[in-house]
């Protein structure tokens, strides 16, 4: 509002009205986000950039069509062995932001996740919560850089 008010102060026009309308930028998700070949609907990463685009002021559509960006996530959690009397899962994949012209602002993998648990698709869950909480610290913090870097 301050900056508003030096920018009008600044010309000599006659009375009158000014407008400005500010327009939220707008992302679409696609998910593919499975735990050991199983889909995850909603998935626990899509979840996560909805919560994190709302809070920075996004909005999130469901038609690409009314998209500014389009975030991909593809998401994978397989069974990497045994540790003990643990199952070890590991998460595998890339999340990526582009325009709706198909130009990649942004592009990271999805690897390094690992989830641990008596149950083989509980610990693919803990690799999902994992990767969740960095996107939720880290990665969409970075998407939003990219977005205003254009």
């Amino acid at each position: 509002e301050q900056l508003t008010r030096r920018l009008l102060t600044r010309f000599n026009l006659p009375k009158g009205t000014i407008r400005i309308n500010i327009e939220k930028p707008v992302i679409y998700i696609i998910s593919s986000e499975t735990n050991l070949g199983e889909a995850i609907k909603p998935g626990y990463i899509e979840q996560s950039i909805i919560k994190k685009a709302i809070e920075m002021g996004y909005l999130v559509k469901n038609t690409p069509d009314e998209a500014d960006y389009i975030v991909r996530i593809v998401a994978a959690a397989s069974s990497k062995g045994q540790a003990g009397q643990y199952k070890v899962a590991c998460l595998g994949g890339t999340l990526s932001l582009e325009t709706r012209n198909g130009n990649q602002l942004y592009h990271k993998p999805l690897d390094g996740f690992e989830g641990r648990h008596f149950e083989m698709k509980q610990a693919g869950e803990m690799a999902f919560k994992d990767a969740k909480r960095r996107v939720e610290i880290s990665y969409f913090r970075e998407m939003h850089e990219a977005i205003n870097r254009l």
